[in-house]
């Protein structure tokens, strides 16, 4: 039942302006629907989905529907999902159901009647054709986007666009209030900065009102300062900005600062860089995990935060995997600023996730941002005896205190599902969720390279997720392990043939259509394994700080461990040659 669950979805992502009217009551903040029992909000993008919604609700309600959770726990088996019985504006709640006396509620699903108040407040708008129509627990519309873009919010004469009357993003104008260090900024015709997000992410306004809300985070564990570093080529794009400067003037708190790779960036860079960056295999760095001291590890994943979190501008998850054992290859996060040391980040969770119960573990790891609620996410695939498999997540607004364990990906047979080797971004620019991953193809283990690149997408972070899509790939990058993050305008994947021992890198524009490399950018190396990389700016020049491991017993190799390395590439021009 779990993959017919057709949740109502929110429409989260809001240009810049959205929220100059003021809008930071509870009952108009934006959420998921698995959270709209709290919030009280159902958001709609326009009527012919909220009916499309509510019959697809109205299906899936043919179906068992229990009177309480007990009952509908006690129907189905672990991992299975049922429905219970709702009331007023709920018309049932969905459950997944973890052991004999636990279950989660995954959803919440509206009833017919509720729908059918949006959509004839929505048609009483005129807003049938609108991209968006936004409306809060009393069924009043407090936001719509009409079919151009406009943007129209209560008390305005007009659309935000027409009130602004020729913003323009990012100036850079030493007289007009532009800062070099902010992520976003908005300005008027005459390029004036009325509006700027900071690089801590704190809203300045126009007219005296600073720092409007801003994100929080204990940011001195280490209790050293963190240099500046920042370049006007990590400013964020300008819907990134808008979610961002909604974010500040919601009233979530604290809120997790945004990693600069997680989210799309602003700066234009060349697609034709494939083949342009080249680093020589260096000593292997030291780490120490929870279980052993100079461990083995796999699976990094790097992100930078350009003013620190917990004192580290840099941030690493990673699994243990002593020996190629399984029983420790479990999510921990590290925290550096130097790439030299990495330490375990005290009083939180370490791992993120236990082993088993066998033959069951965990493995593949990595960040995500939600822009709309200022979580840090990490994922993690947990692999049921190598038949079938799921993704998992916990989210953190400080650092410290994360959230239960929750589904990602649903449980699929590891043979079709397209959850190997997760990346997870959020695209701000379309409101949807980019899940990549590898496709295992017929058999598991596969004896041959079999595998390939895919990205489903997704409105909502807990599913329900599209048909994958096909990324075709040169021979040379096809890949066992991947990571795709956002550089400017641009989507970048480090991919890693583990049969030829090496890494490539891929460039998109469109988020789905990937050009790859042929040249391998590690030399002399001893075979590696998944690898990681953020950008490094100097001016106009951009190098790549690299980190992976290599493949212990590789065919090429077979006295390798799995050890951690770090190097920095060389610098290209962002504009091509």
């Amino acid at each position: 039942m779990a993959e017919e669950l057709n949740l109502l979805k929110a429409e989260a992502v809001t240009q810049i302006a959205a929220d100059l009217s003021a809008v930071t009551a509870d009952d108009r903040r934006q959420t998921e629907i698995n959270r709209a029992a709290t919030s009280g909000d159902v958001i709609s993008s326009g009527v012919n989905a909220a009916r499309a919604e509510s019959a697809a609700d109205a299906a899936l309600l043919d179906g068992p529907t229990y009177p309480t959770e007990a009952l509908g726990r006690a129907a189905v088996a672990d991992n299975g999902t049922f429905l219970v019985e709702g009331s007023g504006d709920v018309a049932a709640y969905g459950y997944r159901r973890i052991n004999a006396s636990t279950s989660m509620q995954i959803a919440s699903y509206p009833s017919s009647s509720y729908v059918d108040e949006v959509a004839r407040r929505i048609a009483s708008e005129d807003a049938e054709d609108d991209l968006e129509v936004s409306i809060d627990n009393a069924g009043e519309i407090y936001r719509r986007t009409d079919k151009n873009g406009h943007l129209y919010l209560p008390d305005l004469k007009g659309s935000v666009q027409d009130g602004l009357n020729g913003v323009s993003t990012a100036v850079r104008n030493d007289d007009s209030g532009m800062v070099e260090s902010d992520i976003f900024s908005l300005a008027d015709k005459d390029g004036k900065v009325v509006l700027r997000v900071t690089e801590n992410s704190d809203l300045h306004l126009a007219g005296g009102l600073n720092a409007l809300g801003g994100i929080a985070g204990d940011r001195t564990d280490t209790g050293v300062a963190i240099a500046e570093t920042h370049t006007f080529h990590n400013n964020f794009s300008a819907e990134t900005g808008g979610a961002l400067a909604a974010l500040s003037l919601s009233g979530i708190t604290p809120i997790a600062p945004p990693p600069l790779t997680l989210l799309p960036g602003a700066t234009s860079i060349t697609a034709n860089l494939v083949n342009a960056f080249t680093v020589a295999q260096p000593a292997k760095t030291v780490i120490d995990t929870p279980y052993y001291l100079d461990d083995e590890v796999v699976h990094p994943h790097v992100i930078e935060f350009p003013n620190g979190m917990r004192g580290y501008r840099y941030w690493m998850v990673i699994t243990p995997y002593r020996a190629g054992s399984a029983l420790f290859e479990n999510p921990c996060v590290y925290g550096t600023n130097d790439f030299l040391t990495f330490d375990l980040l005290p009083d939180m969770p370490q791992p993120l996730a236990e082993f088993g119960p066998a033959p069951n573990f965990n493995s593949d790891c990595g960040f995500a941002y939600n822009p709309n609620t200022g979580e840090l996410i990490v994922f993690w695939r947990y692999t049921y005896d190598h038949a079938e498999t799921e993704l998992f997540y916990r989210t953190t607004r400080d650092g410290i205190n994360w959230s239960d364990q929750r589904t990602l990906y649903p449980r699929t047979p590891i043979s079709t599902a397209a959850n190997l080797s997760p990346s997870l971004l959020y695209n701000t620019g379309d409101g949807y969720w980019y899940l990549y991953a590898q496709q295992a193809g017929s058999s598991y283990p596969p004896t041959n390279q079999v595998r390939n690149l895919t990205v489903v997408k997704s409105r909502n972070l807990d599913g329900p997720w599209g048909a994958p899509v096909t990324i075709a790939t040169t021979d040379e990058a096809r890949p066992w392990h991947q990571e795709v993050c956002c550089i400017g305008d641009k989507v970048f994947c480090l991919l890693n043939n583990t049969f030829t021992g090496n890494l490539f890198l891929g460039v998109s524009e469109d988020w789905v259509t990937f050009e790859t490399g042929t040249t391998p950018i590690l030399t002399g190396n001893d075979a590696s394994y998944k690898g990681s990389f953020i950008p490094v700016f100097d001016g106009d020049q951009m190098a790549l700080r690299l980190v992976w491991t290599s493949a212990g017993s590789h065919p090429t190799n077979t006295d390798l461990n799995f050890d951690l390395y770090t190097a920095q590439t060389n610098f290209v021009s962002i504009y091509g040659a």
